[in-house]
């Protein structure tokens, strides 16, 4: 029986706090009972103090759609 793939997983996730994006890659091999995970690398990513208010703003109601996808747009750069 061939060896299990691999399968690489990359989780993004940025909190209330809007202080930046963290991610994390992962290695998933197997399956249920015989699945292993291993962790291949983590960071964070912080945001401009600017990108951070005007999410803040948001998040409070303070934006409008124009706005809403210029930080869509920032936050995925």
């Amino acid at each position: 029986m061939a060896p299990a793939r691999e399968r690489i997983f990359i989780g993004l996730y940025s909190g209330s706090s809007a202080d930046g994006v963290d991610a994390a890659a992962i290695g998933v091999r197997g399956r249920r009972e015989r699945m292993k995970v291993r962790q291949l690398g983590w960071g964070f990513s912080p945001f401009s103090d600017d990108l951070s208010q005007r999410i803040i703003s948001a998040y409070r109601g303070g934006s409008g759609p124009d706005e809403l996808a210029d930080i869509d747009a920032d936050v995925s750069e």
